[in-house]
């Protein structure tokens, strides 16, 4: 029987194209039988560059086609965790934390499975319980939140013993070793107790030396070392100046990226640059995608306060109706309470106050804070109070016109003259009238030194800012110090790490 040309050529593809497919099937079958494996490969960056952007859906959605794939691609199921740290951490919800809270340990399951010789087996794991330590902290879950951070800082530890050279360890080990640094004295002896070992001046360089990085794999996880730099800067060393040298130089994207964005905004509203942070806020990118964060609207609301613009009570209301916790409500609540006041509007001034008491938490400081406003059954004065909001948004032009029509004993209070006296030296040296701004500091360190107003404190810090300025070492360790030995006042414990960082700096 004669069998057509065609029939043979068919017959030889149908039998390759089905040697072939058994081929692929004993390969994949045969590297799944092999275990688990890390590949931070093009897909998985895409994910994280989205998971750090807020585009949620878009990073899960790269990530299930990416497992469907490669189904026993462990980078994935690390990268699932920035889902949960992003959400809970940004959007608050307790009902989310609810749903999400058997996550660690599911996650922690299937990458027990992964590859002991791998960097990337303990680093992923110290990353998951990192995430899961700041979210339990963030829920006020303190103690779980702190054994958390303990497996954390041993994983890290473990794998720069064993891989000195995997240079992304340096990025959680240099936060932790940073957060070590930050301990009071008087909580060292725990500190040695548990074998942490660290300070801000470690932890900074194992930052930066991952940001200096050159190497092939210098892009993977940049963004969250970013914001580890600029928050190293802000906070343990009190230098914004250079985290906002660093974001501009690099042009960083703070349209597209939220995280980055939300960052930057933050350290301008908490150094005196409203402005700056308005401008941040109102250029992201409002396309669809990104995950909602009620903190932007009470970044927005800030920012419009710091200004006297009554925008400020449309973003707060926005806030209020959009957060899904009892943080920062009582602080929401004070600030609109404020504005009123400052505008002469008392019945609206009074009806927030009262929500101020009836709504929210107390458990951050700015909630305990407003709490005592509300509880005080007076108001401040109405002139300092508007030339404080103006001072910490950085309007220095505005508040010097309204402070100029004032003098000391224009204010009957101790405590207020001693504010408008803090408050000439902080405009004067806004303005760079540093003379005058050192005379008025001074002489709120003499006056207020033994009261439990933070001016006096704060005062003494901003000298030894001064003069470290000026190159004068040896006098601004001393009002360093100064700021350090005044105790019992409002805010001693932040405004001795600034003292404290400003001390590890010129060390």
């Amino acid at each position: 029987m004669c069998i057509p040309v065609k029939a043979f050529y068919f017959c030889a593809m149908f039998k390759k194209a089905a040697l072939l497919a058994i081929f692929f099937c004993l390969f994949f079958t045969l590297r799944s039988l092999a275990g688990y494996y890390y590949d931070f490969n093009t897909r998985c960056q895409s994910a994280y560059q989205a998971y750090t952007s807020f585009k949620i859906a878009e990073a899960n959605k790269l990530l299930e086609a990416e497992l469907k794939d490669h189904p026993n691609n462990l980078i994935a199921i690390y990268l699932y965790s920035y889902d949960d740290v992003f959400t809970l951490l940004f959007r608050g919800d307790p009902a989310e934390l609810k749903r999400r809270r058997n996550n660690l340990s599911i996650r922690m399951n299937v990458l027990d499975k992964g590859d002991k010789n791998s960097p990337w087996y303990a680093y992923t794991k110290a990353t998951l319980y990192f995430h899961w330590a700041a979210i339990n902290i963030r829920f006020n879950d303190m103690t779980t939140g702190a054994n958390l951070f303990r497996k954390s800082y041993n994983n890290l530890k473990e794998n720069q013993s064993k891989f000195p050279n995997f240079k992304q360890n340096d990025i959680l080990l240099g936060v932790a070793e940073g957060m070590i640094g930050t301990i009071p004295n008087n909580y060292k002896w725990m500190v040695n107790l548990l074998g942490f070992k660290g300070s801000v001046k470690s932890g900074n360089t194992r930052i930066i030396n991952y940001l200096n990085n050159t190497g092939s794999d210098a892009q993977l996880l940049k963004e969250e070392a970013i914001v580890y730099y600029c928050y190293f800067k802000s906070i343990l060393y009190s230098e914004p100046k250079l985290a906002f040298e660093y974001l501009d130089a690099n042009k960083i994207d703070v349209r597209n990226n939220y995280l980055l964005a939300f960052t930057k905004a933050n350290i301008a509203l908490n150094n005196n640059k409203s402005a700056l942070a308005q401008n941040i806020l109102n250029n992201l990118n409002k396309d669809n995608g990104y995950m909602e964060v009620p903190a932007f609207n009470f970044e927005m609301g800030q920012a419009a306060l710091f200004s006297l613009d009554d925008d400020c009570i449309r973003y707060f209301n926005r806030f209020l109706n959009s957060t899904k916790n009892n943080y920062f409500i009582k602080e929401t609540y004070q600030k609109m309470s404020q504005y009123y006041w400052v505008m002469g509007n008392k019945t609206k001034a009074d009806e927030y106050k009262n929500y101020c008491l009836q709504y929210g938490s107390a458990i951050t400081d700015g909630d305990k804070q407003a709490l005592r406003y509300a509880k005080s059954s007076s108001y401040p004065d109405a002139t300092l109070l508007k030339i404080h909001l103006l001072c910490d948004g950085g309007n220095y032009l505005k508040a010097n016109t309204v402070i100029s029509k004032y003098k000391k004993t224009d204010f009957l209070k101790e405590a207020d003259q001693l504010e408008f006296t803090y408050r000439n030296a902080q405009i004067y040296n806004a303005l760079g009238q540093k003379n005058l701004a050192i005379a008025f500091y001074e002489e709120t360190v003499k006056t207020g030194a033994e009261r439990t107003e933070h001016y006096a404190a704060r005062a003494a810090l901003e000298l030894g800012n001064i003069y470290e300025d000026q190159g004068q070492k040896a006098t601004a360790i001393k009002w360093y110090h100064t700021c350090m030995d005044m105790k019992n006042h409002d805010y001693e414990n932040s405004l001795e790490q600034k003292a404290k960082a400003a001390l590890n700096r010129l060390k």
